[in-house]
């Protein structure tokens, strides 16, 4: 593979965010295992995530400017740069941003191994943006292993939790089954098309589809694969044990930067491929019934949950199953621009609303072992009201009411999904939304309705205390902007598409 320096240029910014990362790291070995200040190395992380976004802008700008083009392409094609990889990455650079905050405030990880911590969060941010710039399988997988390998070791690095343990080893062996299905996936299309570039697997994809066993074959597993990724339902069942034995921050990073990169992963797999033409509507048929049972089981088990985190996991499950009805609709219909639009916009969205929420959590664990219950929120809009409204307001947006932006992020996917014909599958995501709403308005029940000692809220958790209000002013005033921002972002995607 030949390149130049005007493609290391355009990995720039991964290179950025890993001398940004070894920096505690380095200052910790220098000075015989002695953690520098936990606010310098979190000032280092911080910058190290700005400048990976300058960088991002300043080089996709210059070359779009060079070139007349509103993409990039380099090393081979193995890499793209459009619309999609700059919404993708501003929000992964965002919401690990807020996140890193969080491990400054909480217990588990502030006080032990934080440069570690930092490290270990840093190279997995280059883990994600690469898949989101990745345009060969092979770099897909090994981006998405970089991503994996990292997160379990972030989960397994608290060594007084015996939680922890056991949510690192089913998350190792899970998550390396799911690996393993996805590479042998990915074999049977490269023998079935003889490329693992996916502009060139598209081109051939629908005849190969229906004429070639091999890749048929391949493309089921490596379908199989990326719903162990975004925990679709029946590929689901790490999600909830590992988001509750994680620490907090590292739950939050899971449960939106991860999922933003691994729905995009699956996004590219199938957006150069015209899949509409394929006479047997089987494997239509098949996504969405994973599309659909991911929606009903998650919005269901999280009807029973009465451990918040646990609860937030099984809504994360519901979640990407709504954010996989945009990926059908623009992998499947005849208009893939609405289903690409309608992803990304989602998946802003619910970055927002999500974070906020695990900042709550952190809120109020004074120690590892904490186990935050529903009924733990009683009387918080007495004890500290801002943080009650700004928990109900995420809430009612997770639920999909209006005028929040996730009631936006829900409308632009029924939209797309009903504009393509996907009648029914529309019918079950408006009905599993009606369900969750009872699950999403409990807590606010029990904060505004509820008298009783809760808990305590840690008036030295600042900055997880400010991500909640700031979420929360973010998804109304996102809200009532949500057209002018779905405008902004269809204009960004399609024209590099």
């Amino acid at each position: 593979m030949n390149f130049n320096l005007s493609e290391l240029i355009v990995v720039a910014p991964l290179f950025w965010l890993f001398i940004a990362s070894i920096v505690p790291m380095t200052v910790k070995a220098f000075r015989d295992g002695q953690e520098m200040n936990p606010f310098t190395s979190l000032m280092y992380a911080t910058f190290g995530l700005v400048g990976a976004a300058a960088l991002t802008l300043s080089a996709v700008k210059g070359f779009w400017k060079i070139s007349g083009l509103n993409f990039v392409e380099a090393f081979s094609r193995a890499i793209v740069i459009d619309g999609i990889t700059v919404w993708g990455s501003y929000i992964i650079f965002v919401v690990v941003g807020f996140c890193l905050f969080l491990l400054y405030d909480s217990k588990e990880t502030r006080d032990k191994l934080f440069s570690e911590h930092i490290f270990l969060v840093l190279n997995a941010t280059i883990g994600m943006a690469l898949v989101v710039m990745s345009n060969n399988l092979i770099v897909t997988f090994i981006s998405i292993e970089l991503m994996s390998l990292s997160l379990y070791l972030l989960i397994a690095l608290n060594k007084e939790r015996l939680l922890s343990k056991e949510a690192a080893l089913k998350y190792f062996v899970l998550g390396g089954v799911g690996s393993a299905i996805l590479l042998y996936g990915i074999a049977f299309i490269y023998g079935g098309a003889g490329t693992t570039n996916l502009q060139e697997v598209g081109e051939l994809a629908a005849q190969l589809f229906e004429n070639n066993v091999f890749f048929r074959f391949g493309t089921i597993l490596t379908c199989v694969g990326f719903a162990f990724k975004i925990s679709l339902v029946p590929f689901h069942s790490w999600a909830p044990d590992v988001y509750q034995g994680a620490a907090t921050p590292v739950t939050g990073i899971m449960a939106t930067a991860v999922k933003v990169a691994s729905f995009i992963a699956f996004l590219r797999f199938f957006l150069y491929a015209d899949f509409y033409d394929l006479n047997s509507d089987q494997f239509v048929w098949f996504m969405q019934w994973l599309a659909a049972l991911t929606m009903i089981v998650g919005n269901v088990a999280a009807i029973m949950q009465d451990n918040f985190k646990r609860m937030l996991a099984y809504s994360s499950v519901a979640h990407s199953g709504y954010a996989f009805m945009a990926v059908i609709v623009a992998s499947f219909g005849t208009d893939s621009d609405a289903g690409v639009t309608s992803l990304m916009f989602y998946l802003l969205s619910y970055s927002i609303m999500t974070v906020g929420t695990f900042a709550l959590v952190v809120v109020f664990e004074k120690s590892a072992d904490t186990v935050l219950l529903t009924t733990d929120l009683k009387g918080l809009s007495k004890r500290s009201p801002a943080l009650a409204l700004g928990l109900s307001l995420l809430l009612f947006s997770l639920a999909g009411l209006p005028p929040s932006i996730g009631f936006f992020g829900k409308f632009y996917v029924f939209s797309a999904t009903i504009e393509q014909g996907f009648y029914w599958l529309t019918f079950v995501g408006v009905l599993s939304s009606i369900i969750s709403v009872y699950y999403y308005l409990r807590p606010v029940v029990v904060m505004y309705m509820m008298d009783g000692e809760g808990f305590e809220v840690r008036k030295e958790a600042f900055f997880s205390r400010s991500i909640v209000v700031l979420s929360a002013i973010g998804v109304c005033v996102l809200g009532l902007l949500s057209s002018r921002i779905f405008r902004f972002v269809q204009s960004s995607i399609t024209e590099s598409l």
